[in-house]
């Protein structure tokens, strides 16, 4: 017979098992506003591995919030693994006047010296500011590859493409 949340034989069970059953997870990021790269790669414990398998790893381990390994994998990966949110997203095909084309998510392109695909480029870009430098430029060179109209849509071309600022010599 289901038990009610609220009856007397759950809450005791609750109170007998919340402290090995219930714990505050230990989080990568801790500054309000900043959200985990989930995939990001890095080295963690001479190990190649990304931010998903870090938290993984914690998670599996039951390791809680202030636990000394807990602060120390905050510590060392923060700023690998945190980013602040971007208060304009970049998005890889939005054109400048803020509509957005499909994508061509597993059209492979070269970005930053790596074969990878548009899915993967949209990703990396993600956690950066719509009007930086880097999404700006990464936009003006993939976006032929990557990016196309949906039907009977505008091609993003025209003036209306996203374009770098000036160059100032």
């Amino acid at each position: 017979e289901a038990e009610m949340s609220q009856s007397e034989t759950c809450k005791n069970t609750k109170h007998e098992v919340f402290d090995t059953c219930c714990f505050q997870q230990c989080e990568l990021c801790t500054d309000p506003g900043w959200v985990v790269n989930w995939n990001r790669p890095l080295s963690y414990d001479g190990l190649a591995s990304t931010c998903i398998d870090v938290y993984m790893n914690l998670r599996n381990e039951m390791v809680a919030a202030g636990d000394d390994r807990c602060l120390t994998v905050q510590h060392t990966l923060s700023e690998e693994c945190c980013y602040k949110i971007p208060s304009s997203q970049c998005s890889l095909c939005q054109n400048s006047n803020g509509t957005f084309l499909n994508t061509n998510w597993n059209y492979e392109v070269t970005y930053q010296g790596a074969s990878v695909t548009c899915s993967d480029v949209s990703a990396m870009l993600s956690s950066e500011e719509l009007d930086s430098l880097l999404c700006l430029s990464t936009r003006d060179q993939l976006w032929n590859d990557c990016c196309v109209p949906h039907e009977g849509g505008d091609s993003g071309l025209g003036g209306i493409s996203p374009s770098l600022p000036p160059e100032v010599f």
